[in-house]
């Protein structure tokens, strides 16, 4: 039962690269969660370690892109919501003054990095500072995300010894608890 399950999301993966795409995409939007779980099937062999945290870093950077320039270029409609509004007074000045310590790092707040990407656009911080010190974490971001799948496989496996199908109800279940985790902290924005 195992080696069929493998075998069919290995062809999957070789033929149309859907995990890559998957991970790319949903890096965009809130990545920990695929990239863990990119990083926890790299483990078992079913996708390649070096193209998660590729597909990882270039998703979450272009999405960070793209929430700082909404930010930037549509200031008034989204400070009409309330959160960004009372945000931007409390945190404006901190984003611009130690960027190079808050960028870097906001992407590790699970369920934030959306927000906060708004407020960096909302900010003084230039554009190009923004993209380079986004694009020089971005990677180290992904890698320990995927890290840190593959090592929670790699405590599963030697503690409990389970056959691969446990291993990806494992899986499945983390994946739903961080997806439900990162819809909560969006709703309570």
């Amino acid at each position: 039962m195992s080696y069929h399950i493998l075998s069919f999301f290995n062809s999957i993966s070789h033929s149309y690269g859907a995990y890559f795409l998957l991970i790319l995409g949903a890096a965009f939007i809130e990545g920990e969660t695929f990239i863990f779980a990119g990083g926890y099937l790299a483990r078992e062999g079913i996708l390649s370690f070096p193209l998660v945290v590729l597909c990882g870093s270039l998703g979450g950077f272009l999405g960070d892109i793209l929430f700082f320039h909404i930010g930037r270029h549509y200031r008034i409609i989204v400070l009409k919501h309330l959160y960004f509004r009372q945000r931007l007074k409390k945190i404006g000045r901190f984003l611009t003054y130690a960027d190079w310590i808050t960028v870097p790092l906001y992407r590790f707040l699970y369920g934030l990095r959306i927000p906060i990407s708004l407020l960096f656009g909302l900010s003084k911080i230039k554009a190009k500072r923004f993209i380079v010190l986004n694009g020089l974490s971005a990677p180290v971001w992904a890698t320990i995300v995927a890290v840190i799948g593959y090592g929670v496989n790699h405590i599963i496996t030697y503690i409990f010894r389970p056959s691969f199908g446990i291993k990806i109800v494992a899986l499945g279940i983390i994946v739903v608890l961080g997806l439900l985790l990162g819809i909560k902290t969006l709703k309570d924005l």
